[in-house]
């Protein structure tokens, strides 16, 4: 049910880009104008079907393979875990655009419709409070995914 809902989120969103393609402006990155589109089809799809906490799966990787995961990817699969279940939606996905799809804070600010100033105090929200809630668990409070990061304009 959720892999067919995001399956046609993805597809909806190739299909938007293509039908909206001549409002593209190339000044910008093309991953930010369709980081947009995605964003907002799947806010919008959210509201419509806002799920129970029992009905979110736990995600599984469709081919584990042992031997290739190393102890490194495990502790930012742990990190990311630990940071979707202390953090807010909002700081969950600055943080996620921000480290995991390497956006900048423009590129974020524009995809979010907030300013420069808010993204980066949504990250420096998030990345305290992250670190607040690893020191009182068992990472400990020296995890090394987790230093302090300047941001960048």
């Amino acid at each position: 049910q959720q892999r067919a809902c995001a399956e046609d989120l993805v597809q909806d969103t190739f299909l938007t880009a293509c039908r909206k393609i001549h409002s593209y402006n190339p000044q910008y990155a093309f991953t930010t104008w369709l980081f947009t589109i995605a964003n907002r089809l799947a806010a919008s799809a959210w509201r419509k079907h806002r799920p129970t906490v029992d009905e979110v799966p736990d995600i599984e990787d469709p081919a584990p393979c042992p031997a290739t995961r190393t102890e490194r990817n495990d502790r930012r699969d742990n990190l990311w875990t630990h940071a979707r279940q202390r953090l807010g939606d909002a700081q969950y996905t600055v943080l996620w655009l921000h480290y995991g799809e390497d956006l900048s804070i423009k590129e974020i600010a524009r995809t979010l419709r907030r300013t420069s100033t808010g993204v980066k105090v949504l990250l420096h929200r998030a990345r305290k409070k992250l670190a607040a809630s690893l020191a009182n668990t068992a990472h400990g409070p020296h995890h090394p995914d987790l230093a302090p990061q300047p941001t960048a304009s």
